[in-house]
């Protein structure tokens, strides 16, 4: 059986899917297997995956099904995985050499379920970093790397757990991440060996419509915290989750606000907030809304974070949401 393996759901990767399996064929660590879900397609990646298939025959195993969506993918690649331990990658994005390397010999030596890593966000056509997140060793880290890449996990425990990506239009790593973060032993490491891509078209980096009635954060927060109720945690843990909703929540209403009729923003962030005021009537007083909190969190998202909050607490955030709405979107639509 295979040491590790690596879960790649793929959809209209023709582009980018060589370097990526290639970053994975050219690793120092060897014992692993590729689990390839071809996601429905419609370009000329299941001719890609095959052509590979066949060169490394050991080395890969490849499905393909109609499009169902990346968590119902990923879910399924958990199920399909034998290797003690386990990695997602994205099918646009690609990892340094030694990344199984590092991460394998960092989750033995912590004999925890998961270790956090770091990352690269890369310009491939440039070939430079645009910037780099790289971890500490706080409690903070866990929640602020919402992903499921730039990990490794220890197969059993996902499926002892029942751990699994929810089917839903937005947020499916965050539900993933969080309730992991709550269930599983974590060990952060500060190697950073995962190269996230820059692609216009990406999901991460589409601006959500909020007129879209499907999208919905209450949906995701609401099965969230349903999730968390039945986990006993600290009261540090605690106020952390309460500053994780409000951080996600105010991120969403100024990824999405740009050029977004001023009535359809105010409802927004009026939805958002009696959710959080529902569950946390306390929020604003949260010790993590502070420009220096929490630990190892970026000063623009604190400074951002605490500004909009003291904006609700006078009342004043409907008139910065109508100058806001009427900011032309910048280059990454957004």
């Amino acid at each position: 059986m295979p040491k590790a393996s690596i879960i790649i759901p793929v959809y209209n990767a023709e582009k980018t899917i060589k370097y990526c399996l290639e970053s994975i064929l050219n690793q120092t660590f060897q014992d692993f297997e590729i689990i390839v879900i071809n996601d429905g397609s419609k370009d000329n990646s299941q001719r890609i995956i095959e052509s590979y298939k066949k060169k490394y025959p050991q080395k890969f195993r490849v499905y393909k099904q109609e499009n169902k969506g990346v968590a119902i993918t990923r879910n399924k690649g958990i199920g399909y995985a034998r290797g003690f331990y386990l990695f997602f990658i994205d099918n646009d994005d690609y990892i340094d050499k030694d990344y199984l390397e590092i991460f394998i010999r960092e989750i033995q030596n912590s004999k925890s379920d998961m270790v956090i890593g770091g990352y690269k966000r890369v310009d491939i056509h440039k070939n430079r970093v645009l910037y780099s997140k790289d971890t500490s060793d706080n409690p903070w880290v866990k929640y602020m790397f919402p992903i499921c890449w730039a990990k490794v996990y220890k197969t059993s425990s996902l499926k002892n757990f029942k751990l699994e990506f929810l089917d839903i239009n937005i947020g499916e790593d965050l539900y993933f991440s969080v309730i992991g973060n709550l269930c599983l032993n974590i060990a952060i490491t500060p190697y950073n060996g995962y190269n996230w891509v820059y692609n216009k078209n990406s999901v991460l980096n589409t601006r959500i419509n909020l007129n879209n009635k499907k999208v919905s954060l209450i949906s995701l927060f609401d099965q969230i915290y349903e999730k968390i109720k039945s986990v006993k945690v600290s009261k540090t843990e605690e106020a952390l989750i309460e500053y994780f909703f409000i951080k996600t929540a105010i991120y969403f209403l100024l990824h999405s606000g740009r050029g977004t009729n001023y009535e359809i923003l105010k409802n927004e962030d009026r939805k958002l907030f009696e959710w959080i005021e529902g569950k946390y009537p306390q929020y604003s007083k949260n010790p993590n809304i502070n420009p220096f909190k929490p630990e190892g969190e970026d000063l623009f998202v604190r400074v951002a974070i605490y500004t909009y909050v003291t904006l609700k607490r006078m009342s004043l955030e409907n008139p910065f949401l109508k100058v806001y709405s009427k900011l032309p979107l910048n280059r990454q639509g957004g």
